[in-house]
């Protein structure tokens, strides 16, 4: 696939999953902005791993459980790099959880990343998409929300979440921005 002309967002790009997304999106042409909360040394690995091998990248950090902090990442990457038109929401915690231990601060602090950071980032990318641009969103889900497990009750219940905002965002932005989970 080539992606060349187009500047992606990856939350949680610099560790796991993130940053082998970023680094495929900067191998097939993207430009990309590398998003981290507290993995500053692991992002800027990334940017100049990407940078390295002739792509374009930059960094930025955001707490995404404040939700204009998410808002304001857009705008920052769109700065760093021009109009975006790809974003990978995948920063997500992985909290040790049960229904017997479960805390309300525990269920917010899962939904205010998982879910509403996502939402609050589609809703600024749509907004900010220039006209006669089209877009892609790729949301990163876990296919335990459909075979759950235990002990992972606020991830689960926010993942299960994404998923469903995942479906009724390709519905309200079709056909000119395209919603997906992986």
């Amino acid at each position: 696939m080539d992606l060349t002309g187009r500047n992606a967002i990856v939350t949680g790009g610099g560790v796991r999953v993130g940053r082998a997304i970023s680094v495929a999106l900067a191998h097939a042409g993207a430009r990309v902005y590398v998003h981290y909360n507290s993995s500053n040394t692991d992002a800027t690995g990334v940017r100049d791993e990407i940078v390295g091998a002739g792509g374009f990248a930059a960094v930025g950090s955001a707490d995404l459980s404040d939700p204009a902090a998410a808002r304001m990442l857009v705008d920052d990457a769109t700065a760093a790099l021009g109009p975006v038109s790809i974003l990978v929401n995948n920063a997500s915690g992985f909290p040790s959880d049960t229904l017997a231990d479960v805390t309300l601060e525990d269920l917010r602090d899962a939904r205010s990343v998982t879910l509403e950071s996502p939402v609050m980032l589609t809703q600024a990318l749509a907004a900010n998409l220039p006209e006669g641009m089209d877009a892609s969103v790729v949301n990163i889900t876990d296919q335990r929300t459909m075979r759950p497990y235990r002990k992972h009750l606020s991830y689960l219940l926010a993942k299960g979440g994404l998923d469903t905002f995942t479906r009724i965002a390709a519905l309200d932005l079709a056909p000119r921005i395209r919603v997906n989970a992986v």
